[in-house]
């Protein structure tokens, strides 16, 4: 239930200012200060060809609110995790949240999120409750190796070694990157020349 909410809450926030109040789910709804939220920023006017378009709000703001759909996804996923710290897909939920729309001043905050997360994330192992779990949450999501649990897992180690890169730790880098080449080669395995860390 506290992940579910939290994945309705994180696709409001993929959507963010573009998703229209009335397609917001039920669980968000109820939410007074996001909806007020969303009502305010979702605005449409007249292109010149007399069609609608959405109009967009300046950057630091979209990232200001956006910091309130965060605090409360953290918040959720927090609850789950302290419930059930097997919860794979509340892990790599969490990391993606909280790479969602950073911007480079905050690379430190997200390394140290990303850092906490990573023993979690790399203790799941095929068979695991985690690893089951991220299984189910994915089924059905596409063919090649899009939906395995070990390219979610690559897609992890391969952030962090970029954020250790833009951070200067070369080292820590090629050790994630070579996480993620191990994980999921087809897609890592193209050799640290070919993808810029």
């Amino acid at each position: 239930m506290l992940y579910r909410k939290a994945k309705e809450l994180s696709a409001c926030l993929f959507g963010f200012p573009y998703q229209a109040p009335t397609d917001v789910p039920q669980s968000v709804q109820q939410d007074k200060p996001l909806m007020d939220i969303i009502s305010a920023t979702y605005k449409t006017t007249i292109n010149a060809e007399g069609g609608t378009q959405q109009t967009t709000i300046d950057p630091a703001e979209r990232i200001r609110l956006q910091a309130e759909f965060k605090t409360r996804i953290y918040t959720l996923l927090e609850e789950c995790l302290t419930k059930e710290p097997e919860h794979g897909p509340a892990l790599l939920l969490y990391s993606i949240v909280a790479d969602y729309n950073t911007r480079a001043k905050d690379r430190q905050a997200l390394l140290e999120v990303k850092k906490l997360l990573l023993p979690r994330v790399d203790a799941i192992r095929k068979g695991s409750r985690a690893y089951k779990l991220i299984a189910v949450e994915i089924d059905g999501m596409g063919g090649n190796c899009f939906n395995k649990v070990e390219r979610h897992l690559a897609d992890f180690h391969y952030d962090l070694a970029k954020l250790y890169m833009a951070t200067s730790q070369p080292d820590l880098a090629k050790a994630e990157y070579s996480k993620a080449n191990k994980l999921c080669s087809k897609i890592y395995g193209r050799g640290p020349g070919k993808i810029k860390l």
